[in-house]
C-alpha cells in the first residue's frame, strides 16, 4: 500500500510517498547514513534507536503526531539540514513507511516481526540492543502516564524488564549481574519479539480508552500470547500454536 502524506519539519509541511512494506537493505543503508551524517544533529537518533522509539510509539496506548515524535527523533527541534527537497521527501518518507512496516507486522504478520539491532562482537559488547531498548523506552516516556495500566497489571507488568535491563551497562550494581556473560545478554535479547507483542496485545482493544476507564473486563477476547493453548497441550500459546513454526 502506498500512501500520500504530510510531515512538518522545521516549520514546512514536507509531501512524502508512506507505504507499509519493509524497506529493502538499500533504503535502510541509506536511512542509516543519513542519520549518521553530518547534516543531522549529533544527538539525533541511531536507525536501531530509531527503530525503537517508533516500535514503542505504535505499540502503545495512544496515537501520537509526527509533530509530536519526529523532533525526538532528530535530538534537536532544529532538525538535519537536507541537501535538497528531494532528499528531504526520501528521508521522511522512509521514517514514515518503517513506522507503518512496523505497525504492519505487529498486527498481521507477528511470526516474522523482528527488531533492528546491531550485532556486535569484541571484548565489550556481543549483541548489544542497548540502543534499541533506551529509545524504546524514551517512546514510553511520550505518553508515561498512559503505560501506567500495563505496568500495573499482575500478568503483563513484568514484561518491559527484559528491555530495562538490555539498557544497563555490565558494571551497574542493580542489573549488571543479568548481563556479565554473553549468555545471559542473548538470552534477554532473544526475548524481545516476544516482549514487544505481548505488549503490543495488551494494548488491543484499549487503545485512545482513559486510562480510568481501563480494567480487566476490557482485556482482549483473542487468544493472548501468554494464554493456555487451545489445542489441549499446556503450554502457552505463544510457544505452541502461535509458534512462527506452526504460524502461516
Amino acid at each position: 500500500m502506498i500512501l500520500e502524506g504530510k510531515v512538518s519539519n522545521k516549520n514546512r509541511e514536507i509531501q512524502v510517498v508512506i507505504g507499509n512494506k519493509p524497506l529493502t537493505d538499500k533504503e535502510l543503508d541509506e536511512l542509516e547514513l543519513f542519520l549518521d551524517s553530518e547534516l543531522t544533529p549529533k544527538e539525533c537518533m541511531s536507525l536501531e534507536g530509531l527503530d525503537g522509539y517508533l516500535t514503542a510509539i505504535v505499540s502503545g496506548p495512544v496515537t501520537i503526531m509526527p509533530s509530536e515524535w519526529l523532533p525526538v527523533v532528530w535530538g534537536d527541534k532544529e532538525g538535519p539540514e537536507y541537501e535538497s527537497m528531494e532528499q528531504a521527501k526520501k528521508i521522511m518518507g522512509y521514517i514514515m513507511s518503517h513506522m507503518n512496516s512496523i505497525a504492519d507486522a505487529l498486527m498481521n504478520h507477528p511470526h516474522k516481526y523482528t527488531q533492528l539491532v546491531r550485532e556486535w562482537d569484541d571484548e565489550y559488547f556481543y549483541i548489544e540492543a542497548q540502543e534499541w531498548c533506551y529509545f524504546y523506552l524514551k517512546g514510553m516516556r511520550l505518553r508515561k502516564s498512559s503505560w501506567t495500566p500495563m505496568l500495573s497489571d499482575d500478568e503483563y507488568g513484568a514484561l518491559i524488564m527484559p528491555i530495562l535491563l538490555l539498557t544497563a551497562k555490565k558494571d551497574d550494581p542493580d542489573f549488571g549481574v543479568a548481563l556479565d556473560t554473553k549468555e545471559k545478554r542473548q538470552r534477554l535479547v532473544d526475548e524481545l519479539p516476544d516482549v514487544v507483542l505481548d505488549i503490543y496485545e495488551f494494548w488491543q482493544g484499549r487503545r485512545m480508552i482513559p486510562a480510568d476507564k481501563m480494567g480487566p473486563l476490557l482485556k482482549p477476547k483473542k487468544i493472548g500470547r501468554n494464554d493456555p493453548c487451545e489445542c489441549g497441550s499446556g503450554k502457552k500459546f505463544k510457544k505452541c500454536c502461535g509458534s512462527s513454526g506452526k504460524l502461516n
